[in-house]
This record gives structure tokens, sequence and C-alpha cells, in this order.
């Protein structure tokens, strides 16, 4: 029993999908920030990347988890139940996983950053095992740029801080794109070599999906029907629907019924169906007199 709700209703699964947008939201804001550090500090301690990065990812992700939060928390006024429950349920479940990102992820980022500075070999931890040959590659193109390149001049006071910012700019540049990246340029690249024929088979299929939408039939009648017209239980649901029993059922008009001596209320809990009202009787009434005689007659 979460803030006094007991009734848990179906909508609530929704709001399972909504927290693993926000989560994964959050995670990737959070690695991003790290990964940002770093590279301002590409020999700092994973304590001064920590300090540099985590506080300002925690403050971006606070941001978007409180309005987020807020707004399911203030759909909470409605007067339905399941709407209730769901924006309670979602409003806990986008609070907590904020506290999960501050308590999890960011121990997480740590011990990956100090297993990466120790030079751990598990291929769990570090992926440089799937991209071997692309460094064989690039540092056999180093040595050959190196040894055909001419002598450099000896750097001077003079040029010191424009050496200093070029060896900046070479680690920066050194630094082995993420997995992300490369998949992106690989899709990129694929995709942009093969353009026209996805243009052509794009076309094509929104053609082919006009032409068989065009030919669709309208229904001819509300009801839904998932099985084909030559199905047997589908000839036995239509011959049922044409049988006077239910054509009479389905008749316009309703039941009305007339209690006397009773004011309408519900007295039970609007959060939980299983809660019962009860009856509340009018005190105004009163069936002796002459007056309420003749009327009931």
């Amino acid at each position: 029993v979460i803030a006094g709700l007991v009734f848990f209703p179906f909508l609530n699964f929704i709001g399972i999908f909504v927290v693993f947008a926000l989560g994964a939201d959050d995670v990737f804001v959070a690695v991003d920030k790290w990964k940002n550090a770093r590279h301002e500090l590409p020999h700092g301690t994973t304590e001064q990347v920590a300090a540099l990065a985590l506080p300002d990812a925690a403050y971006a992700m606070l941001l978007t988890s409180t309005t987020t939060a807020a707004a399911f928390f203030a759909t909470a006024i409605c007067p339905v139940g399941p709407i209730v429950c769901f924006a309670v349920f979602c409003g806990l479940l986008i609070t907590f996983d904020y506290l999960m990102n501050i308590f999890l992820v960011f121990p997480a980022l740590c011990l990956y950053d100090k297993w990466i500075l120790k030079g751990s070999k598990n291929k769990c931890i570090n992926f440089d095992w799937c991209c071997q040959n692309t460094a064989s590659d690039d540092s056999n193109a180093t040595d050959i740029e190196s040894s055909t390149r001419p002598s450099t001049p000896a750097v001077t006071n003079e040029n010191i801080d424009l050496t200093e910012s070029d060896i900046r700019h070479n680690e920066l540049e050194a630094e082995k794109r993420t997995l992300i990246h490369r998949f992106l340029d690989a899709y990129y690249n694929i995709l942009h070599k093969f353009r026209w024929f996805v243009l052509g088979v794009v076309i094509a299929a929104t053609t082919v999906c006009a032409v068989f939408a065009a030919q669709l039939t309208l229904p001819v009648s509300s009801e839904v029907a998932i099985l084909p017209d030559s199905n047997p239980y589908q000839m036995h649901r239509s011959w049922s629907e044409n049988l006077l029993s239910n054509v009479l059922a389905k008749g316009e008009g309703s039941e009305t019924l007339i209690i006397w001596g009773l004011t309408p209320a519900d007295t039970g809990d609007h959060l939980n169906p299983d809660s019962w009202t009860t009856l509340v009787l009018d005190e105004s009434f009163d069936p002796r007199s002459e007056s309420s005689q003749n009327y009931l007659i």
C-alpha cells in the first residue's frame, strides 16, 4: 500500500514504459557528462572527473525528473480513481528512478573509470578487442606519416603556447571514438551509399500501400469482426445477432428503478472499487402524510 492506495489498475503498467524512457535519458546524460569531463581532464583521477561531471549531470537530471513527476502528481486531483492511481504511481516511479541513477549509475561510472585506468582487459569493460584491426591500421599509418614527415624546428619560448595547444588537439584526435559513434558512422556510410536505392524502395512501398488502401471496403456495421465471414464461428455470431431475442435486447430504452426515501450518495472509497457505498436515508421523506399517500396512488 503506497499513499493509501490499495487499488492497482491495469493502466499503471503503462508507467513502466514511461520510466524506461526517462531512465534511459538520465543514463545517457550521466555517461555523456562523464565523457566530456574525461576529455577535459585526460590525465585526471577518477575523483577529479567525478567532481566535475556528476554535479552537472545530477542537476540536469533533477530538472527533467522534477518537471515530469510534478506533471503526474498534478493529475492526482482528478476524481477518477484509476487515473489518480496512475498519476501517483508514475510520479513515484520517476522519483525513485532519479534516486537509482544517483546511487547506482554514478558509482558504476566511477568503478568503470577506475578499471579503465588500471588497464583492465575484461571484454565486458574494455572494448579495444573489437577494434584491434582499426587500431593497428592507425598505428601503421602514423608510423608511415612520421617517417615521411620532415623534421620540425625546435620549440622555443615564442611558440610554446601554440605547441601546447597543438599537443592538446592531437591528444583529443588520437582518442578512440566511442562504440556508438562507430555504429552511427557505419550506418551513415551505408545509407549514403545506397541512398537512391532506399529512396526507390520507399516510393515503391508507398505506392503499393496506397493502391491496397484504395481497394479496402468500408465496414457495413459497427460490430468488430475479428474472423472472416466464411469462418464457422463468425457465421454463428452473425446468425445469432439476427435472432429476435437479441434484436429486442439491443433495442432502444432502458430500465429505471425509483426508490423512495433514499438520497443519491456514494460513501465508499473512490480509490478502491471493492469499497461499497452505504444507504443514505432521506430524513425529509414521510410516506404517512395524506399528500404522500395520494401521490403514491
